[in-house]
């Protein structure tokens, strides 16, 4: 919108890729994943200029001009009429989705559980740390395993177990914590016990966990010790066989 706005606020606008990410302080990856949310709801249009183009988008009007409509005197003797019966009606409507709402009181227990993590990560990440973009990842990653089967209070422990990591590593990122998830997932991990073991498992591989064992240097002292041996012996040998060709000579 910032940018549409420094167009004029043109039918249509061509913008990098790039630009948007560094604007909206996002990675490559969860740029096209938002961009493909925003197009899946309705709110902007975009299409490809050709490789190594910039794509045009269309920001889509989200609501329309009310006209003005002369109103004769036919039309004021059924006002009152109208008014009661909208007024009638929209209680109706308003008794209706009360009834409808009421069942998401189901899932206030929910609430509280992402209320809380939020509370955490801002706690150890910064109160600036918990933007809307950043949320609505976090959301996609909580889905990530609930999709798996994973229930929804297990999702919000595994990402907070996650967040702990990241602090004992002081890696106070979210972007951190991704990485962190993206390993588990990967490795096609959905429980917290999966995750734990995985975890608490000894790295094989050399990496941050291990360090790759020392070479033993060559004692070369040893070495010149064991030719010095060997050449005694050899000069032993020899000797020997000398003494024996002359005894055989006398």
């Amino acid at each position: 919108m910032s940018i549409n706005n420094k167009s004029a606020w043109s039918t249509t606008f061509t913008v990098a890729s790039s630009v948007l990410c560094t604007k909206a302080g996002l990675g490559t990856s969860n740029f096209f994943k938002t961009r493909n949310t925003l197009t899946q709801k309705g709110y902007i249009k975009w299409s490809s200029s050709g490789s190594n183009k910039a794509a045009r988008y269309q920001i889509k009007v989200l609501y329309s001009s009310l006209s003005t409509h002369s109103v004769d005197t036919s039309e004021d003797s059924s006002i009152d009429t109208r008014i009661g019966t909208s007024v009638d009606t929209s209680r109706a409507l308003n008794k209706h989705k009360q009834k409808e709402t009421k069942p998401k009181q189901n899932h206030q227990g929910d609430d509280e559980l992402y209320r809380n993590l939020i509370t955490t990560i801002q706690q150890n990440f910064g109160i600036n740390s918990t933007k809307p973009l950043m949320q609505d990842d976090l959301k996609y990653t909580l889905q990530d395993f609930t999709n798996q089967g994973t229930t929804y209070a297990e999702a919000i422990e595994i990402v907070t177990y996650a967040v702990k990591i990241a602090v004992a590593y002081s890696a106070n990122t979210w972007s951190y914590v991704q990485g962190i998830i993206k390993r588990w997932i990967n490795s096609s991990l959905f429980t917290m016990a999966e995750i734990k073991e995985y975890q608490e498992k000894p790295k094989q591989k050399y990496g941050r966990y291990n360090k790759k064992p020392k070479e033993q240097a060559t004692d070369w002292s040893q070495v010149k010790a064991k030719e010095s041996l060997d050449n005694s012996s050899n000069l032993q040998d020899r000797l020997k066989k000398l003494r024996d060709e002359e005894n055989v000579t006398n």
